[in-house]
């Protein structure tokens, strides 16, 4: 089983805007709202291509039966723990220029109480799992070594750490087996211009050298570059008609992982973990995917080897 810890759990909310324009009144079009959150979309990306994935993480009361169901119609599971205010909503939108822009609420801010009681809680759903993805964002109230102490408690080979920020920094010092930074992620790490998927590998590198057994850059259109046993491949995404982006990093990270649990290559783990990536921005629902497109499409995904 895979157990996500995507504590900050959200609303998201995407809708399609003929132009951003500072000080204008803006009509959207096409609004859409389901459960969000990177821990969602990894726990459902997970389940959908044939994973079980248990996801902890706050909820309302407002919106517990949404979560439970979304992840029990993919053969997943949400295990919820209460929060009073309401959970936090992400609001993405998408111009006639294809951009999409994101506008992310903080969420909550939590009790040490209810702090504990969520940990507690993830604590004793690690039992049952064989890989452990923490993702996204810290609810206001945890501390940014939260991350980093489940590494160390729940075990350095079985953890996954897709985050940003404070908890990004001191999470890769804790050397899960895997990081995930994005490309803005991973310059902000190690203070260069990643330009090219060879630039990509120089800071993966470099991220490595901090104690993570592989590190996964995703580069968005251009795939990802992964980092392991001392050697870089570039894994290219085959080119598609991009609807929505969000969530295809969550996507991208849940396919690696379910290569994991079958015990595949780092190769086969990456071409599959770049299909679910691709698979999602084809279409116009936030962080969902499809088990049909990810497969045509891991045929479609070229793998080649980048100079050390």
């Amino acid at each position: 089983m895979i157990l996500v810890g995507g504590f900050n759990s959200a609303l998201d909310k995407f809708a399609e805007i003929d132009a951003i324009e500072p000080g204008a009144v803006l009509r959207l079009r096409n609004m859409r709202t389901l459960p969000g959150g990177k821990g969602l979309h990894v726990a459902l990306a997970c389940s959908t291509i044939g994973a079980s994935a248990t996801l902890v993480g706050l909820v309302d009361d407002r919106n517990r039966k949404l979560f439970e169901t979304t992840m029990s119609n993919a053969g997943g599971r949400f295990v919820g723990v209460n929060v009073n205010e309401s959970i936090r909503t992400c609001l993405a939108l998408r111009d006639s220029d294809g951009r999409t822009t994101e506008l992310l609420e903080a969420g909550p801010e939590v009790s040490p109480a209810l702090a504990a009681t969520v940990l507690d809680t993830f604590h004793r759903a690690a039992a049952y799992a064989r890989f452990i993805l923490l993702s996204g964002s810290l609810p206001r109230g945890f501390p940014p070594d939260t991350y980093a102490t489940l590494i160390s408690e729940l075990g350095r080979d079985r953890t996954l750490l897709d985050t940003s920020g404070a908890a990004l920094d001191v999470g890769i010092d804790a050397a899960p087996w895997l990081v995930k930074p994005n490309r803005r992620e991973a310059e902000e790490i190690v203070g260069f211009s990643i330009a090219s998927p060879g630039d990509a590998a120089r800071a993966a590198a470099a991220i490595a050298a901090r104690g993570p057994r592989c590190v996964v850059v995703s580069l968005g259109a251009e795939g990802a570059v992964i980092w392991a046993s001392d050697r870089a491949l570039h894994v290219e995404a085959p080119n598609v008609t991009v609807r929505n982006t969000v969530g295809a990093g969550d996507c991208l990270l849940a396919g690696f992982a379910v290569g994991l649990l079958h015990g595949w290559a780092i190769e086969e783990c990456g071409r599959q973990a770049v299909a679910c990536g691709t698979a999602k921005v084809r279409h116009a629902e936030t962080g969902m995917l499809r088990p049909a497109d990810v497969e045509a499409l891991m045929r479609a995904v070229k793998v080649t080897s980048l100079a050390a």
